[in-house]
This record gives C-alpha cells, sequence and structure tokens, in this order.
C-alpha cells in the first residue's frame, strides 16, 4: 500500500487556511478565526512553528497571519507533484540521398 508523503492533518490545514485571514485576539486567546470557522491553538502554534504562516498586521484587537510563500510551495508540491516526463525514443530518419536526374 503507498503511505502519503505528506501528513494528511498538516495538508488539510494548509488547504483550510488557503486564501483566508487568521485572526488572534489579545483579550480573547481561545478564539482563533480562520475565515469563517474557528482553528485550534495548536494548530496554529505548528503552523507558526513550520513557517507556514506570517503575521500580516495588527491592531488594537489582535493579530492577522496569513500563508506563507513556503506554506504556499508545500501546499502546491503536495497537491500537484511534478512527474517526469517519458523519454520518447525517436526512430532514426532515413537520409535522403540527392539523385540528380
Amino acid at each position: 500500500m503507498k503511505k502519503p508523503a505528506v501528513d494528511p492533518h498538516l495538508l488539510q490545514l494548509l488547504v483550510s487556511i488557503y486564501n483566508e485571514s487568521i485572526q488572534t485576539f489579545y483579550h480573547f486567546p481561545e478564539v482563533i478565526l480562520c475565515g469563517s470557522h474557528h482553528l485550534e491553538a495548536a494548530d496554529l502554534a505548528l503552523l507558526l512553528a513550520q513557517g507556514f504562516v506570517v503575521s500580516s498586521g495588527y491592531d488594537s484587537f489582535g493579530k492577522n497571519y496569513r500563508l506563507s510563500r513556503k506554506g504556499e510551495a508545500f501546499l502546491f508540491h503536495a497537491l500537484f507533484p511534478r512527474r517526469a516526463k517519458p523519454v520518447r525514443h525517436h526512430p532514426a530518419s532515413q537520409y535522403r540521398f540527392p539523385f540528380v536526374s
């Protein structure tokens, strides 16, 4: 059986935060919003430790995070791995001899 090369939980996290803004709040540290759904604090800590999200700004309420370039590259490489092109062997072409008539 083929074993996945990427942790499925990490891949699911990256897919769920793609094109979404993550918001944390200073006075409510247990609330972490990612688009229209909530994110666990352990998941955000994992993404920050791996360098897959970076801080994009802050205000008096909390911080905003977004997916980093490293996170996007990891996500696209995991979802769409590049396949090697098949080697095509072309038969030797027949030579043309210039016969003048």
